[in-house]
C-alpha cells in the first residue's frame, strides 16, 4: 500500500502552528517559574511580578495566558493531574492481569506520597492556602485518578479474578484507604514506610475483592 502524500503546509498555516508552539513554549515557562517561586515563598507571598522576573518574561506576556495567579495556579494543577493520569494509565497498560493493575495503582499512588522528587508538585499542592483555591479542581482531580481503579475492579471482577468484588462501594472504600495513606506520607504523618504501607493496605483490600489474603 501507497503511502499517502503529505499535504504541505500553507505560509499562514505554518506561521499559526510556529505561533502555537511559541505560545506552548512561554506558558511551560511561567509554569516552571512559578512552581520555583511558590516553593521558595509560599503561594501567599508569590506575586506575578516575582513570577515575572524569576521567568525573565514580561507583564504583557502573563496576562496573554492567565488573567491572574490564581488562574495560572489552575492551569498548574490542572497540568499535573492530567500528566498524572497520563503516567497511571501507561504503568496500568504495562501491567498483565487485573490484579498487577489494581497493584500497579496502589503503587503509583503511594509513589507520590512517598517520593519527594516525584511527589514534589503534589506537595506544594496540597498545601492549606493552595487547597482553598482549588477546591471543586481537587474533586476533579480525585475522580480522575478514582477512574482508572474502577476500571479495573469492573476487569477483575468480570473475568471472575476478582469474585467477591463489587467495584463500585469496593472502588470507593481501597480508594479512601490508599488515599489516607498517601495524606499521611504527603503531610508527614506516615507511621509506616513505603513497603509497610503497600502491605498494609493490600492485607485490607485482597480479602475484600476475594483474592488470597497475603501475610
Amino acid at each position: 500500500m501507497m503511502a499517502q502524500p503529505t499535504t504541505a503546509l500553507s505560509p499562514t498555516e505554518a506561521r499559526d502552528r510556529e505561533r502555537e508552539k511559541e505560545r506552548e513554549r512561554e506558558r511551560n515557562h511561567l509554569f516552571k517559574a512559578a512552581y520555583a517561586v511558590m516553593s521558595r515563598n509560599g503561594y501567599a507571598n508569590a506575586h506575578v511580578t516575582d513570577i515575572l522576573n524569576e521567568a525573565k518574561l514580561s507583564t504583557r506576556a502573563f496576562y496573554r495566558h492567565f488573567s491572574s495567579k490564581d488562574e495560572l495556579l489552575e492551569a498548574m494543577f490542572h497540568q499535573n493531574v492530567e500528566r498524572t493520569c497520563a503516567h497511571l494509565d501507561e504503568q496500568l497498560a504495562k501491567a498483565g492481569s487485573p490484579t498487577e493493575q489494581l497493584l500497579a495503582w496502589v503503587d503509583e499512588i503511594l509513589e507520590m506520597g512517598y517520593d519527594v522528587k516525584k511527589g514534589r508538585m503534589a506537595r506544594m499542592f496540597a498545601s492549606t492556602t493552595i487547597i482553598s483555591s482549588l477546591a471543586d479542581a481537587g474533586h476533579e482531580a480525585t475522580a480522575m485518578l478514582y477512574k482508572p481503579l474502577h476500571r479495573v475492579l469492573v476487569e477483575g471482577a468480570a473475568s471472575g479474578e476478582f469474585p467477591a468484588c463489587d467495584p463500585d462501594s469496593d472502588a470507593r472504600s481501597i480508594h479512601a484507604i490508599v488515599w489516607r495513606v498517601f495524606n499521611d506520607a504527603m503531610h508527614g504523618r506516615a507511621t509506616l514506610d513505603r513497603a509497610a504501607a503497600r502491605e498494609h493496605v493490600i492485607r485490607f483490600v485482597f480479602p475484600a475483592i476475594g483474592l488470597p489474603a497475603r501475610g
